[in-house]
């Protein structure tokens, strides 16, 4: 069993243990949990790029969905930036989920306020 001060980090900068004699108990090498990490960061840049046009586009139509979906995609880039330990994105997708938050609940007033006008005036 690898002991806490049996591990380095890889060329992804992702923690592998080591033991004097290599094993200690993991089933996979290096090269095979780099590569892990690396098909599961390029899944999820994917994933963000397409919610970033998608949520361009809700946006665009001028529907709150697309505010949603926005907001998803700034969770999904804390997550990338998490596993990366590129932490300058947290703060800063942290900072636009609370816009989009904010501007939601004034979409959504708007919107209620418009629909009660017209059934005032219905």
């Amino acid at each position: 069993m690898a002991r806490a001060d049996d591990v380095r980090y890889g060329k992804t900068g992702a923690i592998v243990p080591v033991c004097a004699r290599g094993h200690c108990g993991w089933p996979w090498r290096e090269q095979d949990w780099e590569r892990r990490i690396a098909a599961t960061m390029f899944r999820l840049d994917t994933l963000s790029c397409a919610l970033t046009v998608l949520s361009t586009v809700l946006v665009g139509k001028k529907l709150w969905t697309g505010l949603v979906v926005a907001g998803v995609n700034s969770v999904i880039i804390c997550v990338i930036g998490l596993r990366t330990a590129q932490f300058g994105f947290i703060p800063a997708n942290l900072f636009c989920i609370g816009v989009y938050a904010v501007s939601i609940r004034a979409w959504m007033r708007e919107k209620a306020k418009s629909q009660r006008v017209s059934e005032l005036a219905g």
